[in-house]
């Protein structure tokens, strides 16, 4: 239990600032189904940092997203 906690504290911070904003508007435009596991995945950062960004990016009024967790899409406004 003790090295799981390492290996998760490691993480801890490795992309807080980080900007991927102008990657993530090009990959939801490419496909906006994409997940945010698969996000996080492809720009090498954590899906919490995915989060965030697309948080901001629906804060700024860039994106919105329609439908469901699991059988929603997203759209670029």
């Amino acid at each position: 239990m003790i090295t799981k906690i390492n290996s998760i504290s490691k993480d801890v911070g490795k992309d807080v600032g980080k900007d991927v904003g102008k990657e993530l508007l090009s990959l939801i435009e490419k496909n906006p189904e994409i997940t945010i596991p698969a996000l996080a995945e492809i720009l090498n950062v954590t899906s919490r940092t995915v989060e965030r960004q697309l948080n901001r990016l629906k804060k700024e009024n860039k994106i919105a997203r329609e439908g469901g967790r699991k059988e929603g899409k997203w759209m670029l406004l």
